[in-house]
């Protein structure tokens, strides 16, 4: 996967859960253990990529006379070279990494829709895609 992949692929994760967790939503064992195994699989790798992401980004802010980085009375920087932090930022998505991800399957999602389950949306079918083999 690349490296935007994974971090879409982990906000989703991470958002999805959340909201069935608030709603008290079941889904059968094994869609529920692969989600919880892939957020693990991608948490790690997530973590690098937000901290490579904001290490390029604070290379590229305006610095005081001290080399800090100068932030506005919300906390917003400025960003000296945007098309250089651009390029950075899209060569860094654009990487290639290894990740293990495990899968389930269309009778998996398929078991959703029994009446003892919660079912998925479309929206969230297509958020879960990259497990789906």
């Amino acid at each position: 996967m690349i490296a935007l992949e994974i971090k879409n692929s982990y906000e989703g994760l991470y958002k999805f859960k959340e909201s069935c967790t608030k709603e008290k939503r079941k889904f059968p064992t094994r869609v529920s253990l692969m989600i919880n195994r892939n957020m693990n699989n991608l948490k790690s790798v997530y973590d690098d990529i937000e901290t490579e992401r904001m290490n390029i980004i604070m290379k590229y802010t305006e610095k005081d006379e001290n080399g800090e980085t100068i932030q506005d009375e919300k906390g917003n920087v400025h960003i000296d070279d945007l098309d250089g932090v651009n390029k950075e930022l899209a060569e860094m998505f654009d990487t290639e990494i290894d990740v293990h991800i495990d899968f389930i399957t269309v009778e998996d999602i398929e078991k959703c829709d029994l009446d003892e389950y919660d079912s998925l949306t479309f929206d969230e079918v297509s958020m879960l895609s990259f497990m789906i083999k």
